[in-house]
This record gives C-alpha cells, sequence and structure tokens, in this order.
C-alpha cells in the first residue's frame, strides 16, 4: 500500500494539485502535521468507531473492514487553499476549482433506501449547484445489506430507483454521469455518501466492452444504474468500480480467477482508451473490494502481474452489488503530463 505522500514525487508540476493517498492511522497523523492546510476531506474505513483525525476538514467514515489492516484511510489534497463548510448533514471543502464532500443519511431496513437516496442527491445537487462547483466528477456510495431483497424489493434496486429520481430532477443529460462505485456494508444504518465535483466540465468515458450502465436492459430494475465508467476531469481518471461483466451480463459465475481477469481486462480497456486519447501516461491507484478476504492473495499477485508490483492497491472486505460477483475494483489513474485537450 501506498505511504501517504509518496505518490506526489513523480507528479509533475502543471497537473492539477489534486491527489489521494491510502494510510494506515501512523502514516496518516505523520501526513497530516505536514499538510493539515491543505486537506479537502479524510474518508475512515474500519467497523471501529473512528476519531475525527482533523477537524475541520471533512471527514466520513464507512463501516468497510479493511483487508490488510485494522483502519484504512483515504486521504484527499490539494496545494490551493481550502475553505471549509456545512450545509446540513452535507460536510465541503473547496479549493478554487475542486470540491469534496460527504454526508450520511439514516438507511436501515425500516426507511425506504430509495427516498434515502433521492434525499441525499437532491441535497448534494442543490449544494454543488449553488456554490459553483455543479460538476459531479467522481461518487462513492456504501449502505448496509446491498442485495438483501427479491426482485423489484432488492435494496440496490430501490438505490437506483432514488438515484434516478435525483438526477431526472436536478440533470437532463445522463450521458455526463460521474464515475461511481456502490457497495454494501454488512454493518451499520446509514447511507454513507462522499463525491468530488468540479467548477468545470468533465469528460465521461465508456468501456466499448460494457453497455453503458444507464442503457442497461429492465432485468436489472425498473431504473438503470447512472454512471459512466470513468470520468476525466481535474487531472484525474476516475475509474468507476469494475467487475466481471460483458456487455451487461456477469461472467464466471463464482469462478475467484476468471472474475479477476475479466475485470483487470475491463480496466486494462478503460485505461487504454483514456491514454490513447486524453492521458497518455500517469499515475495508477487501485482500491478493491473483496467479498471474501481469503481471496485477497490470489488477487494480489494477478494485479501484481497486471499493473505491476509498485502500482499501490488498498483492499477491503464488501458486499458487491450482484449476488454472483466476487470483486469489484476501482482506481484513479493521475496524468503527469498535461491532457490532451477535448
Amino acid at each position: 500500500m501506498d505511504k501517504c505522500g509518496d505518490n506526489r514525487k513523480a507528479i509533475s508540476s502543471d497537473t492539477t494539485s489534486l491527489d489521494v493517498t491510502y494510510c494506515t492511522k501512523e502514516q496518516l497523523q505523520s501526513s497530516l502535521s505536514k499538510r493539515h492546510q491543505t486537506v479537502l476531506g479524510v474518508v475512515g474505513f474500519s467497523e471501529h468507531t473512528l476519531p475525527h483525525p482533523v477537524a475541520p476538514a471533512p471527514f466520513i467514515q464507512v463501516p468497510l473492514t479493511p483487508v490488510k489492516e485494522d483502519a484504512l484511510f483515504e486521504l484527499w489534497t490539494t496545494d490551493e487553499p481550502v475553505n471549509y463548510t456545512q450545509d446540513g448533514p452535507l460536510h465541503c471543502a473547496s479549493s478554487p476549482t475542486l470540491l469534496f464532500g460527504c454526508l450520511t443519511i439514516e438507511s436501515d431496513h425500516g426507511k425506504d433506501l430509495s427516498l434515502s437516496t433521492e434525499q441525499a442527491y437532491k441535497l448534494l445537487f442543490a449544494h454543488i449547484d449553488q456554490s459553483g462547483y455543479g460538476h459531479l466528477l467522481r461518487i462513492w456510495h456504501y449502505f448496509p445489506h446491498i442485495t438483501d431483497g427479491d426482485g423489484v424489493l432488492e435494496r440496490y434496486k430501490a438505490f437506483n430507483s432514488g438515484r434516478h429520481r435525483a438526477f431526472s430532477a436536478y440533470r437532463t443529460d445522463m450521458s455526463a454521469a460521474p464515475a461511481a462505485s456502490a457497495l454494501g456494508t454488512s454493518s451499520g444504518g446509514s447511507l454513507v455518501i462522499y463525491f468530488i465535483s468540479s467548477s468545470s466540465p468533465g469528460l465521461p468515458l465508456e468501456n466499448q466492452r460494457q453497455i453503458s450502465a444507464y442503457n442497461y436492459p429492465k432485468e436489472y430494475g425498473q431504473y438503470s444504474p447512472i454512471f459512466s465508467r470513468a470520468m476525466q476531469g481535474g487531472g484525474h481518471l476516475f475509474i468507476s468500480g469494475t467487475a466481471s461483466i460483458v456487455g451487461h451480463a456477469s461472467m464466471y459465475d463464482g469462478l475467484l480467477l476468471e472474475q479477476t481477469h475479466e475485470t483487470i481486462t475491463n480496466l486494462q480497456s478503460v485505461l487504454a482508451t483514456a491514454r490513447d486519447a486524453l492521458m497518455p501516461s500517469g499515475v495508477l491507484q487501485l482500491k478493491a473490494y473483496l467479498r471474501y478476504p481469503e481471496h485477497l492473495q490470489l488477487v494480489q499477485k494477478a494485479l501484481s502481474d497486471a499493473f505491476g508490483r509498485e502500482t499501490p492497491v488498498a483492499f477491503l472486505q464488501a458486499q458487491i452489488c450482484r449476488r454472483e460477483l466476487l470483486l469489484e475494483i476501482e482506481g484513479t489513474y493521475k496524468s503527469q503530463g498535461k491532457p490532451v485537450s477535448h
């Protein structure tokens, strides 16, 4: 795993100052002592309650268990001046060009998840539109028991319903949807969301091996998931949660090695598109969600073989949004040169 701040040495000075690193608790405190005034946000991953590491910067905890550490932190920083604001449950930090935000909405089994999701998105959209950062680049969602329920009552489908209603109310072009991930937790009772938005539009990218998620057939629910496979913006390629899916169908039900290789092929396809069209060189970081922590060694080796041992990978145990899938991998690819104009 990358130590906080180590990857910054490889980044050229003509790119945006946005950075993300993955840290243990000790590494986080060391990094914060040096960069306290430039923190956009901190995300903590642990099923044990974590203290707020750096007030007044936004901090949100996701109740997922790191596979290799007791607690894992995701640190977002910038070299630009940062302002901190709060809008009800929404905590934000903004630089001149980018905004990091996070919020938690109650969404246990006693409350309609679709309504919780719609409420969260409408608050989010209203805030970024009013504050001048109306272009959503990347968003993460975590909520309990993502595949519980059957048919139209499945929780992931309820989540997609609420997301669709909010997008329909605030956005007209689904093809400009942000990169996204949605994972299930086994504990907690809330919908946890964090996101990055920009004062200027990003460029969404799709994977030629897959149907755009917002065009999925009705068998995946009345309302399709709304996200792009990747989004280029802020000097980064934000890669959505990626799994063993070709077209719209899951591949290799229950077969870990085959699912891992198919997922890697999808990641490579998105990266190839970005390198050809936008970002010829960059620094890649990955975050892998494993349904079963005992799969770590095989997946770790496969990722090392595909992307090199120097590529940092953070591993978390999570429920994937389809019951047959064993893993999902997302990433950030930061440009080392000036992105190609689009």
